[in-house]
């Protein structure tokens, strides 16, 4: 794959995972954008000594996450989503995004942050 297209993709996310706070339950997306920022965040976590929990959008993400040492829990246990971080398919630009070329779509209600690397623009 293109290096820079990945590049900044990297870049999205850690810009998205700068974003999260100590104490917060976050929302992970499916997909390349999200599994660079599911690792960033692990880093961060990590690092900062930070409590945070994910909740993960599909089973490849929830792998993801405990591979990179982020507490999965469920929506069941904390219904409130404090921030959700995931990349979009195609942005357009009045900046409406569509998601779901992995296939999986959310239930979750809260901050929305969506990474983009400006090649999905249309």
């Amino acid at each position: 794959m293109d290096r820079d297209r990945e590049r900044k993709k990297e870049i999205a996310a850690a810009s998205a995972v700068s974003l999260v706070q100590d104490g917060m339950v976050v929302g992970l997306g499916t997909g390349s954008t999200a599994e660079y920022a599911i690792k960033k965040l692990g880093e961060r976590i990590k690092a900062e000594r930070m409590r945070v929990f994910g909740v993960p959008t599909s089973f490849r993400t929830e792998i993801k996450a405990i591979e990179n040492n982020i507490p999965v829990v469920s929506l069941t246990e904390y219904p409130s989503i404090d921030i959700y971080i995931d990349g979009a398919d195609e942005v357009d630009a009045n900046l409406n995004l569509i998601k779901g070329g992995w296939g999986s779509h959310t239930r979750e209600k809260g901050r929305f942050f969506c990474c983009s690397q400006g090649s999905n623009m249309c």
